[in-house]
């Protein structure tokens, strides 16, 4: 049962080390039509999506090399892939979501059309998932809130954004 979705899960992985990611992501389309609920699956969605996002990363910053737009196409492609993975594993890791509502931040504030929506909703899914988890309290209070409200002001959500920066104002008054 498990055999041909793992095959093609080593082949997406020996792609992406080839930095051959048009094939890679053409075995994860196979995939995700034949074995869309295997976990092989969805862990090739997230080193595709992590390859893509690490991608871009090494052309950030150089512009004499590579135009912003294509630092931004990678993020994108690279944002879907890994909220894809969240959304399969059941949004099971923090850091993954937390990264993901970063992400689309970024790309709004590269001018994506919808990108900011997308963060706002995923900053709401990270929330609702890990909202109550002590293990995650601090981090969510430190800088998830921050991200949240931030958003929310780029979106003119200004109602709903005013009790977040009264809750951060309240637990650090010196550094909102």
């Amino acid at each position: 049962q498990d055999f041909f979705p793992a095959v093609m899960y080593n082949r997406v992985i020996a792609q992406l080390g080839l930095l051959a990611f048009d094939k890679a992501e053409q075995i994860y389309n196979d995939m995700k039509d034949k074995y869309p609920d295997s976990n092989r699956t969805s862990s090739a969605a997230y080193y595709i999506g992590l390859s893509l996002i690490e991608k871009a990363g090494t052309i950030r910053g150089k512009p004499e090399e590579s135009p912003p737009m294509e630092y931004a196409a990678l993020l994108k492609k690279g944002t879907e892939y890994m909220m894809h993975y969240c959304e399969v594993s059941g949004f099971d890791s923090f850091t993954n979501l937390k990264n993901v509502c970063e992400w689309y931040q970024e790309l709004g504030d590269l001018g994506e059309a919808g990108a900011y929506e997308k963060s706002r909703d995923t900053y709401q899914t990270l929330l609702k998932e890990f909202g109550k988890d002590p293990n995650y309290a601090e981090e969510i209070q430190a800088n998830v809130y921050r991200g949240y409200g931030e958003v929310l002001n780029k979106l003119h959500d200004f109602q709903t954004a005013k009790p977040i920066w009264l809750r951060q104002l309240k637990a650090n008054p010196k550094n909102v």
